[in-house]
């Protein structure tokens, strides 16, 4: 879409300082927000940090990497049965695999949850702002 997905990052240099991860999220039309130190602590057992979710609260990197794993065991268990392929994987395959991955786990409309979840909320202008006392109990 149009609209860019918000992901909420920690920060660490990790995040910060690295050039592929601005490219990949330009590309894709995301934008990373760091919040201020010491303000991404769990709230009701809720980090503030969406991409650190676990799964099942639809944590997208938790996400990415079980759908990767699935789909990398998969194409491991038929190459080991293919003569062809003698157990190996390509490099093009390990791409594609992870592409799908991202592509089944970074869905616009769960990052606007996570994002109302955290806080984050358009103004009346429309304009992106975080609140973190809007998820205080």
């Amino acid at each position: 879409g149009s609209k860019p997905t918000v992901i909420n990052v920690d920060g660490h240099g990790t995040n910060r300082n690295n050039d592929e991860l601005t490219d990949l999220a330009e590309q894709h039309n995301v934008l990373l927000v760091i919040p201020p130190s010491h303000t991404s602590a769990a709230v009701d057992g809720m980090g503030t940090q969406q991409c650190d979710r676990p799964a099942h609260q639809g944590g997208p990197i938790a996400c990415l990497k079980r759908r990767f794993r699935e789909l990398l065991k998969k194409q491991f268990f038929a190459a080991v049965r293919s003569r062809k392929m003698q157990g190996k994987v390509s490099m093009a395959e390990v791409l594609k695999m992870l592409a799908v991955a991202w592509e089944e786990s970074f869905k616009p409309e769960l990052m606007e949850r996570l994002n109302r979840d955290v806080g984050y909320y358009n103004d009346e202008e429309g304009i992106l702002q975080w609140d973190i006392t809007r998820i205080l109990p």
